[in-house]
């Protein structure tokens, strides 16, 4: 009996320090501009991103994949039966930019271009993938969109590698 004595105005204390006056848990305190900073960073940024372009009279075929740590090149036509392959570290510029100018919800709305390998011509094909899962595009600028840079500056850095190529 002498222990509840000591218990009981302990837990009438502990009762009345309770913290009642707070509606929210601790968890949803966090502002929302941050919340949706850390949603939109994990859900747009993409781990990868494959370009490939392919067709015309020679049968050419180029495949440009780009990770934040390297950029793969491969380079293969009707004349070569083996293929030129190039591999470099990824620069941080390209890799930040490339980010930048990726929007998930504009991607997600691309519809693919008519195919231009039946008339000898090229098609590119985009592949990006990350925790959204993969997605796939088939020449997407022969449509006027927001996302035009980001596909332009792919065709830049694959048109570097394929100059490296003939030097």
């Amino acid at each position: 009996m002498l222990s509840l004595r000591f218990l009981l105005p302990f837990i009438i204390f502990l009762q009345t320090t309770d913290c009642k006056d707070s509606d929210q848990p601790i968890q949803d305190t966090m502002p929302e501009i941050e919340q949706n900073e850390v949603e939109q960073t994990s859900q747009e940024s993409f781990e990868s991103v494959v370009m490939e372009y392919y067709g015309g009279m020679r049968g050419e075929r180029q495949v440009m994949i780009i990770t934040k740590d390297d950029i793969s090149y491969s380079y293969k036509d009707l004349n070569n039966e083996k293929p030129l392959i190039q591999k470099e570290a990824t620069p941080s510029e390209v890799w930040t930019e490339l980010n930048q100018g990726f929007n998930l919800n504009e991607f997600r709305n691309l519809k693919s271009g008519s195919s231009k390998v039946v008339f000898d011509g090229m098609d590119y094909i985009f592949t990006v993938k990350g925790g959204f899962g993969e997605l796939k595009v088939t020449n997407p600028l022969d449509h006027d969109i927001e996302m035009k840079n980001f596909f332009e500056n792919l065709k830049n850095i694959m048109q570097e590698f394929h100059a490296q190529k003939e030097e």
